[in-house]
């Protein structure tokens, strides 16, 4: 809400169902590892030449599989929890080209499912 960023991710992994192969850190948080992750953001829903792109850089820590978020990708790098999204990429899991301080209101959030079909 009030601006006209978008913001967005893919996951290899997905978000639902992760199953057991996690590793757990020092804090105790469970993450799962995806060398294909990557998050993105827009400066307005028309511009599509200059989005920044950040590419999952700690493989290890990509999703970070939580009950308190929405979806978390690497600690923080982009997250949603009830009607909140980070983008601060402390934890730099991910490169630092989204990194922003500002928790931004979700207005509207669209998920698809991308799926190969073998015939």
């Amino acid at each position: 809400k009030d601006t006209n960023k978008v913001f967005g991710g893919y996951s290899s992994i997905g978000f639902c169902s992760l199953g057991n192969d996690f590793t757990v850190n020092g804090n105790g948080f469970r993450f799962h590892n995806s060398s294909n992750n990557f998050i993105f953001s827009f400066e307005n829903s028309e511009d599509t030449q200059h989005m920044k792109i950040s590419r999952v850089v700690n493989q290890s820590q990509a999703i970070l599989d939580s009950d308190y978020n929405a979806f978390n990708f690497g600690l923080g790098s982009l997250a949603v929890n009830d009607v909140s999204l980070h983008a601060n990429n402390n934890s730099n899991n991910y490169e630092n080209n989204i990194k922003t301080d500002t928790v931004y209101n979700i207005e509207e959030i669209e998920s698809y499912n991308i799926s190969i079909i073998y015939h």
